[in-house]
């Protein structure tokens, strides 16, 4: 992907980069979820990681283990902020 931003993440231990959040685990392991590649648009948000449903079908622009749901699935608590 030329011209936009990649984080690329470190781990001490192993002395090795990985483009995967480790944070995050295994993407593919008992998820309906797979991350492919497509050709990025100037509509995709500038950090672009395209997701497909494997059961629906369903394309998101972002790591559905990201998203609220799966966050509080794990236990992280979220709070909703109001900007004026």
């Amino acid at each position: 992907m030329s011209g936009s931003w990649e984080p690329i993440y470190w781990n001490s231990e192993t002395q090795t980069t990985s483009q995967q959040d480790p944070r995050l685990g295994n993407d593919s392991e008992g998820s309906d979820w797979e991350s492919i590649s497509v050709e990025k648009t100037s509509d995709d948000p500038q950090l672009f990681f395209p997701h497909r449903n494997k059961v629906t079908g369903e394309v998101i622009n972002s790591d559905p283990r990201l998203l609220p749901q799966a966050l509080l699935g794990r236990g992280v608590r979220l709070e909703q902020f109001t900007l004026v």
